[in-house]
């Protein structure tokens, strides 16, 4: 049994170190999102100002509230401004020999690739339970090669640490209910909860399942092992932001943001839902087939399957009336991504059965992994600028829009487009080739050639809207 043990672990580090090489190796090398900068901003501060705040000249304030000592303090939880510390840190230190940005992008990127190999590792060692190890190897790469989660183990959100820390549950309560699996399940939904507060939502899917279980096994008192450190992480965001502005019940988001009957929340609810899951704009069962598979993956053994449907229905609730369902510059549903790997759990046990389902099955995986490949070689935000550049509305979506500029790099053609073949209607071109982050391929040896400068936000230029004595004024009631 030890033997067996001692394998199982050494099979599971050297998967792990794959995964890891080879998204470490296809990474970007590139900070992608503004989203991002908040954190890596207060990483940063943290490091040279040793605070977390933000002087008000140094941010974008669409992403940050002033607090405490009239600093600047972002929105965008505690858990990756630590998470990013290590590279700031690095970055920092060798920056008298290599470029602070270029190292930085790098560094910052390939954290996210090592949340990704956690995944990966995580699908792994749950295919394990019932596979070989080259059955279990194979899943784990039709799982990430055809799904949404490739191409977004190379952006710089949320989340793919928010999926990695929903799966993690997912994967310990399908295989035991036992005190020990019940805390580490609640210690990643109470990170899940310290990286982003609405994680909260497809967590009470956890919850709730735990719930039931354990109230049919007449065991309600170890509920305990998973909700309270789920409790301990709402507690300590609440003391965090009493700390920092004053209330305990604060997320640092604007009331036009918190307001659920407000300008924001304006999408109906069908259509945010139509654009979340069908549309071919954004769909996540239009850009990731392998969905499409999921009546099939239905089965006695799956007991987490209900669980994993709920916590996909309650995120697209949560976020189908939002001003942007999908999330803004993003490609597909990305709210939804969160959600991705329960869903895909089922694979442990699917077997094609029949002519038909075999068939089927090999043409959404083809469609699926060459959606992916594609998505995962072509820079997401090229869809928006060449957009932004057209001054109107791509007339494809952006998954046409990905193979247009796909086929494009691959002649080596510069980056300038038809305006008809972008389905604009009429004659001319649309050039980008000035943005040096948009030639070339999508992997960091293409991003460190050009050597980038980091994206920055500059500070919002309107003395109206955030103007200096707001600040002083701030300081002096701290201080009297």
């Amino acid at each position: 049994m030890i033997n067996s043990c001692h394998g199982n672990s050494k099979r599971q580090r050297f998967f792990f170190l794959f995964s890891l090489t080879i998204l470490c190796f296809f990474s970007a090398g590139y900070i992608d999102t503004f989203d991002a900068t908040p954190s890596i901003r207060t990483a940063e501060s943290i490091w040279q100002q040793q605070r977390a705040g933000l002087d008000f000249q140094e941010a974008n304030w669409d992403f940050y509230a002033m607090g405490r000592g009239g600093y600047l303090y972002s929105k965008m939880g505690v858990t990756l401004p630590l998470l990013y510390l290590p590279s700031v840190i690095v970055a920092d230190q060798i920056s008298a020999l290599l470029s602070y940005p270029t190292v930085l992008h790098i560094l910052i990127s390939l954290t996210h690739s090592l949340m990704a190999a956690l995944l990966a590792t995580c699908f792994f060692v749950f295919f394990r339970v019932q596979r070989s190890n080259l059955a279990s190897a194979i899943l784990t790469l039709i799982v990430f090669g055809s799904s949404l989660l490739l191409p977004y183990s190379k952006t710089c959100h949320r989340e793919i640490l928010q999926a990695l820390l929903l799966f993690l549950p997912f994967c310990l309560l399908e295989t035991s209910f036992n005190r020990r699996y019940l805390f580490l399940s609640g210690l990643s939904l109470g990170l899940g909860i310290l990286t982003k507060q609405a994680f909260i939502v497809p967590a009470f899917a956890v919850l709730l399942w735990s719930l039931k279980v354990l109230y049919e096994r007449k065991r309600l008192i170890d509920f305990l092992c998973i909700s309270l450190p789920v409790l301990f992480a709402a507690l300590a965001w609440s003391f965090i932001a009493d700390w920092i502005w004053g209330t305990p019940l604060a997320t640092g988001y604007s009331a036009k943001v918190m307001n659920i009957s407000g300008a924001a929340w304006k999408t109906p609810l069908l259509e945010g839902l139509w654009q979340q899951w069908f549309s071919s704009e954004k769909g996540i069962f239009v850009y990731c087939p392998l969905l499409l598979l999921i009546p099939f993956f239905w089965n006695n053994r799956a007991i987490a399957f209900p669980w994993a449907i709920l916590a996909f229905v309650l995120q697209s609730l949560l976020y189908a009336r939002w001003e942007s369902p999908t999330g803004h510059e993003a490609y597909s549903a990305r709210y939804l991504v969160v959600t991705l790997p329960p869903l895909l759990m089922g694979l442990r046990n699917y077997i094609p059965r029949g002519q038909f389902q075999q068939g089927f099955c090999a043409a959404i995986l083809m469609l699926s992994f060459s959606l992916q490949g594609i998505a995962s070689s072509v820079k997401i935000q090229q869809f928006y600028t060449v957009q932004q550049r057209a001054e109107a509305n791509l007339g494809i979506s952006h998954w046409q829009a990905n193979l247009l500029f796909f086929t494009h790099k691959l002649a080596g053609k510069p980056e300038r487009y038809s305006r008809e073949k972008l389905g604009l209607g009429s004659s001319g071109w649309v050039n980008v080739s000035d943005v040096r982050t948009l030639r070339g391929w999508n992997f960091w040896w293409d991003h460190l050639r050009r050597s980038d400068p980091v994206k920055e936000f500059r500070p919002n230029p309107s003395p109206e809207a955030h103007p200096i004595h707001k600040v002083q004024q701030w300081r002096q009631s701290e201080t009297s």
